[in-house]
C-alpha cells in the first residue's frame, strides 16, 4: 500500500514537473523568437548605419571633387579675357534659362495632370451627391403626387410606361 502511494505521489510529481517543463519550454520558445527578432533588427540597423556612413563618405568625396572642379574653373575663368568670360556667362544663362523653362513646363504638366485628377474626383463626388438629391426629390414628389413612395426602379418603369403610352 505504501509503495502504491509512493508511486502515485511520484507520478503526480512527475506530471507536475512535466507540466512545468512544457510551460518553461513554451516561454523559452517565445523568448527565443523575440531574441531572434531583436538580433535581426540590430543587424538591419547596423547595415543601415554602415550604408549611411558609406553614403556620407561618398557625398563628401563628391563635394570635395566638386570643390576642386569649382576652384579649377574659377582659376580658368580668371585667366580668360573679359570677352571670353562674357560669352561663357551668356551661354550659361541661356542654358540655365532653357533648363528652367523645361523644368517649369514639366512641372506645369505634372501639376495639370494632378489638378485634373482632383477636379474629376471632385466633380464625380458632386455629381453623385446631386444624383442622391434627385433620387430623394423624385421619391418625395412621387409620394406627394401618387400618395406612395416609389423606388427609383419603379419610377423609371412608370415613366417609361407613360412615354410608351403617349407614343
Amino acid at each position: 500500500m505504501l509503495v502504491a502511494i509512493t508511486v502515485n505521489v511520484l507520478l503526480i510529481l512527475l506530471m507536475v514537473v512535466l507540466w512545468l517543463w512544457i510551460r518553461v519550454m513554451g516561454k523559452y520558445g517565445k523568448l527565443k523568437s523575440e531574441y531572434e527578432k531583436v538580433r535581426h533588427n540590430k543587424r538591419v540597423i547596423a547595415r543601415g548605419k554602415k550604408q549611411a556612413r558609406l553614403a556620407a563618405r561618398q557625398a563628401e568625396e563628391i563635394l570635395d571633387e566638386a570643390r576642386g572642379k569649382a576652384k579649377e574653373i574659377v582659376g580658368e575663368l580668371q585667366a580668360m579675357t573679359e570677352r571670353e568670360q562674357q560669352a561663357i556667362v551668356g551661354e550659361v544663362k541661356e542654358t540655365t534659362q532653357e533648363q528652367l523653362t523645361k523644368l517649369g513646363e514639366d512641372l506645369r504638366q505634372k501639376l495639370t495632370v494632378e489638378v485634373e485628377k482632383e477636379v474629376k474626383a471632385y466633380k464625380d463626388q458632386r455629381i453623385a451627391a446631386v444624383d442622391q438629391e434627385i433620387y430623394k426629390a423624385v421619391e418625395q414628389a412621387s409620394e406627394a403626387v401618387i400618395g406612395k413612395r416609389l423606388s427609383l426602379a419603379d419610377h423609371e418603369e412608370l415613366v417609361t410606361k407613360a412615354i410608351e403610352e403617349s407614343l
